[in-house]
């Protein structure tokens, strides 16, 4: 394969995946639609070249056509004080920006995030259609591209502000588009819930029937709507769930437990408890005087503050990265953070150079908020992705290339979607003796020395394989 070509395919993948590139052919968890994504020869000059190796390489945040290096670097810069923890910093960049700027539907995003975070901690009505300025035109943009952005923040805040209009205009639209259906659907259901607007349910409905294996979120939300209505009835026979999907048996639980049915109620809380360590119940679920829910943490606990960051980092930048996508593609996303953030177990490992000190989770975060590398401004989260995260970082799921099982159980089920783990011992958070994937090793580095290769190196003068390393 010549180096021209073999870069295509690198690329190729990296659209399909949203996750960083490596030599692998394209798996049955790749949809049309993600193949279908415009080509690196559509890009503006010179960006090509910006992005490779940045996170605007992946498919979630890929330019537009008509984006300029200019306009990106603008964009990167004012992300970077950001997550540099400078909130006040990169909204006035992203503001100076977006003047001068007004057509880069990234910058114009990037201004609505930025404000979308002011008004989390504000609750104004004035914040949020702020928002909604910059957020919606930067969707228009999109459309003009036939690509579909920010359905979530344009349902949350149209239907809160009750702009109808606008939010129809929108979303047909984005039917029309048609990419990844089950997600329009959802957020259309969840911005007409927000409205007051009784067709949600069907909406509600026809997510449910839509989205891919092993996705939840429309049943969850579905679920939860359901609750806030008081049908608890309706709610046990919607939210269904194996034992290794966990939020749902909560929900399950709050309407039992409001039915009077505490011991049903308590049996569906157990499967759940653990879980709510690493992502605590929503505060308003919480049933004043129960003792069935002893052992749940919701989110204001006073202890809420002292869970890992890490897995909720994890769990933003799946769903940034891949949502939508098939669980497969999603745990893809996953091992990708996990195997930085685990593989100074390597001798010689190579690579970024990440804070070791603290916990396992001190190490995720680091590797996560890396300047460029993994696309996390979109700040939201979702129950499909935060499972996910949850399946990845404790190595309940196979890694979705070799199917290995990170604690060294052995698999049972599809490697990419219905897969688990049966681990025996998981070592606490830190796992021994699995498949490392080696991202980024250049030829000249100690990395291709390492035995148990399993792939060899590319032509365009890096080492993208994965490593077995028993020790």
């Amino acid at each position: 394969m010549s180096q021209t070509s073999r870069r295509q395919f690198l690329q190729t993948v990296a659209l399909g995946t949203g996750a960083l590139t490596f030599g692998i052919p394209l798996g049955p968890e790749l949809t049309k639609a993600r193949l279908a994504r415009p080509s690196w020869a559509a890009l503006a000059p010179g960006v090509g070249e910006l992005i490779e190796n940045t996170y605007l390489s992946h498919a979630a945040d890929f330019p537009d056509p008509t984006e300029t290096v200019e306009m990106l670097r603008a964009y990167l810069a004012a992300n970077d004080l950001r997550w540099q923890g400078n909130e006040a910093g990169g909204l006035a960049a992203f503001g100076d920006a977006v003047k001068r700027y007004p057509n880069s539907r990234h910058i114009q995003a990037g201004l609505g995030h930025a404000l979308l975070h002011q008004y989390h901690h504000s609750g104004t009505e004035s914040d949020l259609k702020r928002v909604l300025q910059h957020t919606v035109r930067a969707a228009e943009i999109g459309m003009k591209h036939n690509q579909v952005h920010y359905t979530d923040i344009l349902a949350m805040g149209l239907g809160k502000t009750k702009q109808t209009k606008r939010f129809e205009q929108l979303f047909n639209r984005a039917f029309e588009i048609g990419d990844q259906p089950h997600v329009i659907h959802l957020d259309y259901a969840r911005g007409l819930a927000e409205a007051g607007d009784r067709r949600a349910e069907e909406q509600f409905q026809i997510a449910m029937r839509n989205q891919p294996y092993g996705h939840i979120d429309a049943m969850v939300t579905f679920g939860e709507w359901l609750l806030d209505q008081g049908r608890h009835s309706d709610v046990l026979a919607v939210v269904t769930a194996p034992n290794s999907i966990f939020y749902p048996h909560f929900l399950r639980g709050v309407a039992l437990e409001r039915q009077g049915k505490t011991d049903q109620a308590r049996a569906e809380y157990e499967l759940y408890k653990v879980y709510s360590q690493d992502f605590p119940a929503p505060a308003k679920y919480r049933i004043d005087g129960s003792t069935a829910q002893d052992g749940i943490r919701f989110e204001d606990s006073i202890h809420a503050e002292s869970h890992c960051t890490g897995h909720t980092y994890l769990s933003i930048m799946i769903y940034c990265e891949s949502r939508g996508e098939s669980i497969g593609a999603q745990r893809l996303v996953g091992w990708t953070a996990r195997n930085r953030a685990l593989r100074g177990t390597l001798p010689n490992y190579c690579g970024p150079t990440i804070n070791r000190s603290g916990t396992i989770c001190d190490w995720y975060y680091s590797v996560i908020t890396q300047p460029n590398q993994f696309y996390i401004a979109c700040n939201s989260r979702s129950t499909t992705s935060d499972n996910v995260a949850y399946d990845v970082f404790y190595g309940y799921a196979p890694e979705g290339i070799t199917g290995g099982c990170a604690g060294g159980g052995t698999r049972y089920g599809d490697a990419c979607n219905t897969g688990q783990c049966s681990i025996q011992n998981t070592n606490s958070y830190f796992p021994r003796g699995t498949y490392w994937f080696d991202l980024g090793c250049t030829a000249s580095t100690s990395c291709k020395a390492n035995a148990g290769t399993l792939c060899g190196n590319d032509d365009i003068g890096y080492d993208m394989c994965f490593y077995y390393y028993p020790g």
